[in-house]
């Protein structure tokens, strides 16, 4: 299925307020025609939908049992989807995790085209949830997913921060080798035409793979 992308982003908003995001997304048009401009045959986006269990209408209790559920490592249920077209949406308590569509494959970021129009995208909608940073890693795959899960956790984006250093060390400068790290932040100051084309080989789930193979073991790399 392959890896996808986590933009993570924090929002302030109660379950109540997530229910009826619905509507209020339909007014986000920075957002819809930065989606409309680069895509060729844009999905219907007029009207985001929720999935949950095949229903398209939520309450806020069924927000809250999820946070619940992955709070307490018990009877997680299925997560409340929002699909918006240019991008799917999963909220936890504090923060949310975005994933673009149909761009959705962590690889797209290796690209500078869909690079720059992913990390602009996401600019726009963090807007919308006035956070001033976004925390990218993938689903799956890679040491660096346990980010998602202790979001999902209900960790605030501060203290995912706070843990994405102290686990996985220094991040990169360069936007490619960020990217390719499969844990940066874009602080908004992020130069997105800093491309380094000598930085192709740099990859963490090639290392995480190699190292393992050579030591028998499985290796949690940390950059100094």
């Amino acid at each position: 299925m392959g890896i996808d992308i986590c933009a993570i982003m924090k929002h302030n908003l109660s379950a109540e307020q997530i229910v009826a995001l619905p509507e209020v997304m339909r007014s986000w048009k920075k957002v819809t025609d930065h989606y409309k401009n680069h895509n060729e045959w844009p999905l219907s986006i007029e009207t985001p939908q929720w999935d949950y269990y095949g229903k398209t209408v939520i309450t806020a209790s069924d927000i809250e049992k999820e946070w619940e559920g992955w709070e307490t490592r018990s009877n997680v249920p299925k997560m409340c989807n929002l699909s918006a077209g240019y991008a799917d949406f999963k909220f936890n308590r504090n923060t949310l995790i975005a994933c673009p569509w149909p761009q959705h494959k962590y690889g797209n970021l290796d690209t500078n085209f869909t690079r720059t129009y992913i990390l602009e995208l996401f600019r726009l909608i963090g807007a919308e949830f006035q956070t001033n940073k976004i925390i990218y890693c993938p689903d799956s795959a890679c040491y660096t997913s346990i980010i998602e899960e202790k979001s999902r956790e209900g960790m605030s984006l501060e203290a995912l921060e706070v843990f994405g250093r102290a686990t996985f060390g220094r991040i990169p400068e360069r936007l490619t080798e960020a990217v390719l790290n499969y844990f940066f932040i874009d602080d908004f100051q992020l130069d997105l035409t800093d491309f380094n084309p000598d930085t192709c080989l740099f990859n963490r789930i090639n290392e995480e793979y190699f190292l393992s193979q050579k030591f028998g073991q499985e290796f949690i790399i940390h950059r100094l």
